[in-house]
């Protein structure tokens, strides 16, 4: 499952989110997509790491180099929250470039993720 979270389609549309310019943070999180999270405060984090966004593209996919969030441990991961740094969130996803559930149990060392696209809209 992809997601847009809904605070984040009306930010993008009134221009209060630049995926280009604005800090893109993304969170391991123990938690399923719920629409009405606004902030990161709303989900269960496991880790983060800043992202750089490469490009968006014309058909709306907001594109980023491979994720690793390092030294992970904590509770078991099933989603991947992206976010503005200090703002809403933005999308969630649940499996990874090749279509596999996320379902990770951290022992301590780093995670790296790759996906097709960060955020679609």
């Amino acid at each position: 499952m992809r997601a847009v979270y809904p605070i984040a389609k009306h930010d993008l549309l009134a221009g209060a989110i630049n995926m280009l310019t604005d800090t893109v943070k993304c969170a391991l999180v123990a938690d399923d997509y719920n629409p009405a999270d606004l902030s990161i405060a709303d989900v269960t984090v496991v880790a983060t790491t800043n992202v750089s966004v490469t490009d968006i593209t014309d058909d709306g996919q907001v594109l980023c180099n491979d994720i690793t969030f390092a030294s992970v441990s904590g509770s078991p991961v099933t989603g991947v929250v992206t976010y503005i740094d200090g703002g809403p969130l933005v999308g969630y996803t649940n499996q990874r470039a090749d279509t596999v559930p996320i379902d990770i149990t951290p022992n301590g060392g780093d995670i790296t993720l790759s996906f097709p696209y960060l955020v679609k809209l």
